[in-house]
């Protein structure tokens, strides 16, 4: 869930690591949701990046073999622009784990961000073949499809996510398939 219930998942996570200071997956969570925090809430980024980067350091020295710490890292350097540090560590997350849609996802948002947009395509089919019901995750691919000029697949996906949820209950999914849909209409001069 997003808005307010991510400071209750915050809260879970934490509790988490109070009862056992090992557990990787919680920290990768607690990452995840401080990253997720900004997006849906008043939470500014710059506020959420250090806790974000802390929790997702420790995840992967509790747990080096955790897909979800590895994305937890590499979506945190991804908001911070360490474009390097991200490519590695969201290749790693697939490497470990190449059924898990969001470090697909996660991973194509990085390949997108530096241009690298066929490799981006390639994700985002990944991240929707293995999450074919996630509105975010269509919508996310549906972006990175058009980017890499692939409109007809691209609006397949946003027809899609639009089937599942007409009410595109989140701002992002609503820019993505909006933006989605600017990429992939002709322009005035091929009408």
């Amino acid at each position: 869930r997003r808005g307010p219930g991510l400071f209750r998942a915050r809260e879970y996570f934490e509790q988490a690591i109070q009862q056992d200071p090992t557990f990787a997956r919680a920290y990768a969570g607690l990452a995840l949701t401080w990253l997720a925090l900004p997006i849906y809430t008043d939470v500014l980024m710059r506020d959420a990046l250090t806790p974000a980067l802390d929790a997702s350091t420790r995840a992967v020295a509790l747990d080096s073999m955790s897909a979800e710490s590895w994305v937890a890292l590499g979506l945190t350097h991804t908001h911070q622009h360490q474009w390097q540090a991200a490519d590695v560590e969201t290749a790693r997350a697939v490497q470990l784990d190449p059924r898990n849609a969001a470090a697909w996802m996660y991973r194509q948002g990085l390949l997108s961000a530096i241009g690298r947009v066929a490799e981006a395509a390639e994700a985002a089919r990944r991240a929707a073949a293995l999450s074919p019901m996630s509105v975010g995750t269509l919508g996310s691919a549906s972006m990175a499809l058009s980017l890499a000029g692939q409109h007809a697949e691209a609006m397949a996906l946003s027809d899609r996510a639009w089937e599942i949820d007409s009410t595109l209950g989140t701002p992002i999914t609503t820019s993505l398939l909006a933006l989605c849909l600017l990429y992939t209409s002709p322009s005035p001069r091929d009408r």
